[in-house]
């Protein structure tokens, strides 16, 4: 009675454990690839959802193979915590960018009053920013940028938000593309004293990385990735639940048979 939800359950934990693999993996190469700055916003939630998939999947492994009521019992208390941990988080990611990146014609202006304020004031702080930008500036986040405008690509739709607001000055500024990230001051941008158009210089380690433009282009590739992250736990949340239906009938055949056996023992 009890074989088919135990070789349910194996089946199920043994996928989440080789899921939690490259989770796992992932989290680590965000954090030795260089860009611990830029992305270790991302890097928090992708190791911890990791270590407790790896954790609840062993624990599940050993209880049913081994048929282990106490450590059913573990899994399932844990288990629990995770699908109220991962919906309060897939929720969260829903609100926080749920606003954001108003599309223009022609390149994309973002803005930071676009996003909401728990992005603005946990991602682009201005402490975080300063390790951010230096970040962006010692990985050549302009690279790209300008290795195609050698093969004659400017700048259109095709280069990623944090490029187009880092990467060239805000368009109100009035430069004149030259070629790269290249610009030619103009009357109009000399005589300006708004703050980004004073930011902007052709140097590499400059550019506008100090620009509210680049913040918000920096929001916007977030809001992309964070959105990308919620699909993948939105789904992953169907999985753990099905996989939380059966550990609980599992355990309340082992309790049942395991009560039976008393029960003839003293009979």
């Amino acid at each position: 009675m009890f074989q088919p939800s135990r070789t349910v359950i194996t089946f199920l934990n043994i996928l989440l454990l080789l899921i939690s693999v490259p989770i796992l993996i992932t989290g680590y190469i965000l954090r030795i690839s260089g860009r611990s700055e830029c992305d270790g916003f991302l890097q928090f939630p992708f190791v911890t959802l990791a270590v407790f998939l790896f954790v609840v999947s062993l624990m599940g492994l050993v209880g049913s193979c081994c048929r282990n009521t106490f450590l059913l019992w573990l899994y399932l208390w844990v288990m629990f915590i995770l699908l109220v941990g991962l919906l309060s988080f897939t929720l969260s990611v829903v609100i926080v960018t749920n606003k954001g990146g108003r599309e223009g014609k022609g390149l994309t202006e973002y803005k930071l009053e676009d996003f909401s304020n728990w992005l603005q004031e946990n991602v682009v702080e201005r402490e975080d920013w300063v390790d951010i930008s230096s970040c962006l500036v010692e990985t050549q986040a302009c690279r790209r940028v300008n290795s195609l405008a050698m093969k004659g690509v400017e700048f259109s739709k095709k280069f990623s938000p944090l490029e187009l607001g880092c990467c060239k000055p805000p368009a109100h500024c009035g430069y004149e593309y030259k070629n790269g990230t290249t610009w030619t001051a103009t009357k109009s941008s000399l005589a300006s004293k708004d703050h980004e158009c004073i930011s902007w210089s052709n140097h590499e380690d400059t550019l506008c990385y100090d620009c509210e433009t680049c913040k918000a282009g920096f929001l916007a590739l977030s809001r992309i990735r964070w959105r990308r992250l919620s699909i993948f736990t939105a789904g992953l949340l169907v999985f753990l639940i099905i996989a939380f239906t059966i550990g609980c009938c599992a355990f309340r055949r082992i309790r049942s048979e395991e009560s039976y056996m008393k029960y003839s023992g003293h009979a």
